[in-house]
């Protein structure tokens, strides 16, 4: 009977083994790997991780800068093929070259014959009275046998010498078309074809005139 019992009582009060509390605590630290900081826990980063991170950054940053370049260096090529700017040297308060100036000669300088082409009697006379009274010096008026273009209302023929006094005439018809025939004077012929209607009224002919 007190041999059961001392079994009984061996059995009931042997203490557990177990691990030290000290050992749990660092081995659960250690498997975590955590760190305190300002009272909150946080995972230490991986140093491979974060030099992954730090090289994509810094691969970003390159790239961005390299965008920003080549986009300035575009903006400013196309600046200056348009003309936005310009990096050209010299004064930049000086005044553009002007136009060269188409020269006309003086309606009085003008010497002229007017031809009829078309089938209306009577069309180079009266066309001829218009024109001096504006100062044209029509030496004769009669009829020629060159056929217009559909649409071409006259055709004045001169010669290198008879240029700006060509322009004095055109500037009287819409549409007339221009020829030189190398005559060697500053004489002009003018040819009329079925599409001429009249000559064009001061106001038009002034601004052509006055160059």
């Amino acid at each position: 009977m007190s041999d059961v019992s001392s079994k009984t009582i061996q059995r009931g009060g042997a203490e557990p083994k177990g691990i030290p509390e000290s050992d749990a605590v660092s081995r659960n630290l250690s498997f975590a790997n955590l760190s305190s900081r300002d009272g909150q826990l946080q995972t230490r980063a991986d140093p491979h991780e974060q030099a992954r991170r730090d090289r994509h950054r810094r691969q970003s940053v390159s790239f961005s800068v390299i965008f920003l370049v080549v986009m300035l260096v575009g903006l400013i090529a196309l600046g200056q093929a348009v003309g936005w700017w310009s990096f050209a040297g010299g004064n930049p308060h000086a005044e553009p070259n002007p136009c060269p100036t188409r020269h006309v000669q003086a309606p009085e300088l003008v010497r002229m014959q007017i031809l009829n082409s078309s089938d209306r009697t009577g069309l180079a006379a009266q066309t001829a009275t218009k024109l001096r009274q504006r100062g044209y010096r029509v030496t004769s008026t009669g009829n020629s046998s060159t056929q217009l273009a559909a649409g071409v209302p006259a055709l004045i023929l001169f010669g290198p010498r008879g240029i700006e006094e060509a322009r004095a005439v055109a500037a009287q018809i819409d549409g007339a078309r221009t020829q030189d025939d190398g005559r060697d004077d500053e004489s002009v012929d003018l040819i009329l074809g079925e599409a001429f209607r009249d000559i064009r009224t001061r106001d038009k002919a002034a601004p052509d005139l006055a160059r």
